[in-house]
């Protein structure tokens, strides 16, 4: 099954640090680099809960959708467009958007909802990244 919890991740992170870091930071997330949160979820762990229920509930979109890949594309997501190709190459032409773009961001924009504004479980500091 094709995995695209990194760009879950990100879709998340992106929501989550939308109203307290740069622009600029967003946009690096979205293109991959997720990992300069790491401090972040070093010093407030909780910030990994609506993150893997992020991945999760956007992971459903996968098999309900029938797709299928490779152990080579596997966990890669939207970064370096891996997983995206492969499917691609695998036809599933027309659910591309929906299961890498619409499917992960609803969620994470959902989850930033949820955890962030509504129950303050993650307070907006937490996301304020370390190159702010």
């Amino acid at each position: 099954m094709l995995t695209n919890s990194i760009a879950k991740n990100g879709s998340f992170l992106f929501w989550a640090t939308m109203k307290v870091d740069k622009p600029g930071v967003q946009v690096a997330i979205f293109l991959g680099a997720i990992k300069m949160m790491m401090p972040n979820f070093l010093r407030y762990p909780v910030i990994g809960i609506p993150i893997a229920l992020t991945a999760a509930i956007s992971t459903l979109s996968v098999p309900i959708l029938g797709m299928q890949g490779t152990p080579a594309s596997g966990g890669f997501g939207l970064i370096g467009a891996v997983s995206p190709l492969a499917a691609y190459n695998a036809g599933f032409h027309n659910v591309l958007v929906i299961v890498w773009v619409v499917v992960p961001f609803a969620v994470g924009y959902l989850m930033k909802k949820v955890f962030v504004d509504w129950t303050k479980i993650c307070k907006p500091e937490y996301f304020i990244s370390p190159a702010h």
